[in-house]
């Protein structure tokens, strides 16, 4: 209760994350232990109360700890049984790990040097555990005749210990945010896929269409900073994560001559399309999750932070559906030397987004759009504009900020390349 005290009373006790009043009995957190205390703020007991880190005889020993390794086991299994001459069952269970990132894992010595004068501010946290997924898939493959056959799959990929900002209530001296493991996600969905092979015939066909459901608790470590703020740091709710894509169809076509004795093609004269092909390969997808808002803000505004109201729950909201060809023509030529005819030359034309469509990849959340936030012809922003130096030159400068070209996929783009193979 009083750091100055002789004698002083007992209120109550920490254990990792978990507070406990002064009989030992849990608690939600340390706030009625600050409130009983002299300050008005949590004064724990200090074992080596005069050991200052701004003191040149610190000792670090004090109150640092080396890192302690991680030791991870990460077995991967597969198999695959073959049921018959036709259709074969297939299964395999893996366990990845990956380190945490240096820019919120890096110990900085001046964090705790400066630590009063930086309250809610970041500290990093180099004693991270690493992030680990586990992933389960299997399936069921028949062949349809020689020429074809299906896949049917089914996955699950546990995500444990990602890593999220935790705000570090009630610390000493100050509060501050820091990153932890507490996130926890998983992804499941199926997979339906078509081969056409191209066995005695130019022509060959993928198809594939995919059910997928990601559920978590955070998309990356600055999920829980906008609920830190608003003072829900300890809500979790588990949500869309922000690569939760429902359904996706990918069909790939490709029609090609082979050479020598294969060639099939019209000649014209001379064999004009050995080794030539065309590969097609199209893509339709659900859109990506993001949160809706109901009111209207300045979005693109520089250095403006307005209080947002969510318009249902995070993540609750669907970007458009998206869609692109992607078209590729190469053929290969020989060098025509003997002593070099494994080399061959691969002359290729690329065309990325064939149809150029505009495929809309991010929106403005209070309304939906690519190219407007609403925050101009919403009546909030009228006090706003005509209060501006030049309300003409803020409405303009303000729409070209809009124009963002980074809410758009990419247009088409067109590469011509030479590759040598050999």
């Amino acid at each position: 209760d009083d750091f100055e005290s002789d004698n002083p009373t007992v209120l109550g006790y920490r254990n990792g994350d978990q507070w406990y009043n002064s009989r030992g009995e849990e608690i939600v957190n340390g706030d009625a232990i600050a409130q009983a205390s002299s300050s008005g703020s949590i004064t724990p007991y200090l074992k080596n109360p005069d050991d200052d880190v701004r003191s040149f005889n610190f000792d670090a020993g004090s109150s640092f700890e080396d890192y302690q390794p991680q030791y991870v086991v990460m077995p991967r299994l597969a198999f695959t049984f073959n049921l018959s001459k036709y259709s074969s069952f297939f299964a395999h269970y893996d366990v990845l790990a990956q380190r945490p990132t240096a820019s919120i894992s890096f110990f900085n010595p001046s964090d705790y040097l400066f630590m009063t004068n930086n309250v809610g501010g970041f500290i990093n946290n180099p004693n991270l555990k690493p992030q680990r997924t586990i992933d389960y898939e299997m399936g069921f493959q028949q062949a349809v005749n020689e020429k074809s056959a299906v896949t049917i799959s089914a996955y699950y990929r546990e995500m444990k210990d990602m890593v999220q900002a935790v705000l570090m209530a009630n610390a000493y001296p100050v509060n501050y945010i820091t990153f932890g493991n507490r996130d926890f996600g998983s992804v499941q969905g199926a997979t339906f896929k078509y081969d056409l092979r191209p066995i005695n015939s130019n022509l060959s066909l993928e198809a594939s269409y995919t059910l997928q459901f990601a559920n978590g608790t955070g998309s990356n470590p600055a999920t829980t900073i906008g609920l830190i703020n608003a003072g829900f740091a300890e809500l979790r709710p588990i949500t869309p994560l922000d690569f939760d894509q429902r359904h996706t169809f990918i069909g790939i076509l490709d029609y090609r001559y082979k050479e020598g004795k294969l060639y099939n093609g019209p000649e014209w004269g001379r064999v004009v399309l050995e080794n030539f092909g065309v590969n097609l390969i199209g893509r339709l997808t659900s859109g990506l999750p993001y949160t809706a808002q109901s009111n209207f803000t300045q979005a693109v505004a520089i250095g403006v932070a307005d209080r947002v109201q969510l318009d249902g729950s995070v993540n609750g909201s669907r970007l458009p559906w998206t869609s692109t060809f992607d078209l590729r023509v190469n053929k290969y030529f020989g060098l025509g030397i003997k002593k070099m005819q494994k080399f061959k030359a691969n002359v290729y034309l690329a065309v990325t987004n064939l149809l150029n469509t505009q495929n809309i990849v991010n929106v403005y959340n209070a309304t939906g759009s690519a190219t407007d936030d609403g925050f101009l012809a919403s009546p909030v922003s009228e006090s706003i504009v005509q209060g501006q130096t030049n309300a003409l030159a803020f409405q303009q400068l303000y729409a070209l900020k809009m124009a963002n070209p980074n809410n758009f996929a990419l247009p088409r783009q067109i590469q011509f390349g030479i590759m040598l193979d050999f």
